[in-house]
């Protein structure tokens, strides 16, 4: 049910995809649909931004995933490195989220579920609590920066959009699910 991505490279490697080596990078040049058929076909979904905000940010309203200080090249792999293609996820740990989510700032930008209105969050009638992105539109939307983002786009509240169709050498996703608590016996 999943197709191969629209390119097997990245942006430095003709071997991307066949070399074991790259086995722990993440997936580019997927398009939404693709992001989205695969997430379904291993029982996940993409996140909501919602979601993705919340797992990146966390609920102490920080501006990056690490905190408020501007972002290095220990905590996220950007634009101002000399990393100038993805990386193996989980290698800047000391830019994990306070939920321990990796990668949520540099290396790939995501694909996330909600359709893209550039001031749905603006707008009064948008839920403050988990809102589910606006109502049918052409684009999708994207958060995360990437390796070829500036440190501003790395900011938790950054957001992008694209083509549900395009694909891109710094564009991949991540899946998600609900997370079902256990139901106490006790009162």
């Amino acid at each position: 049910k999943c197709t191969l991505p629209k390119k097997t490279t990245s942006s430095t490697q003709t071997d991307y995809y066949t070399n074991q080596k790259f086995a722990k990078y993440p997936v580019v040049h997927v398009t939404w649909e693709q992001a989205k058929a695969y997430c379904e076909f291993r029982g996940k979904r993409l996140p909501t931004e919602a979601e993705w905000e919340k797992a990146a940010r966390g609920t102490d309203r920080r501006t990056y995933p690490w905190g408020d200080t501007s972002p290095t090249c220990t905590e996220a792999n950007f634009q101002s490195c000399t990393d100038k293609d993805t990386l193996a996820t989980q290698e800047r740990a000391t830019g994990q989220s306070p939920y321990g989510v990796y990668d949520t700032a540099g290396n790939v930008r995501e694909w996330v579920l909600d359709y893209y209105k550039s001031d749905y969050y603006t707008q009064d009638k948008t839920p403050t609590k988990n809102p589910q992105g606006p109502s049918r539109t052409s684009e999708r939307a994207i958060r995360g920066g990437s390796y070829l983002s500036t440190a501003p786009k790395l900011r938790v509240s950054a957001r992008d959009k694209a083509d549900p169709t395009s694909d891109a050498n710094d564009l991949g996703f991540r899946c998600a699910q609900a997370l079902f608590l256990p139901v106490s016996s006790n009162p």
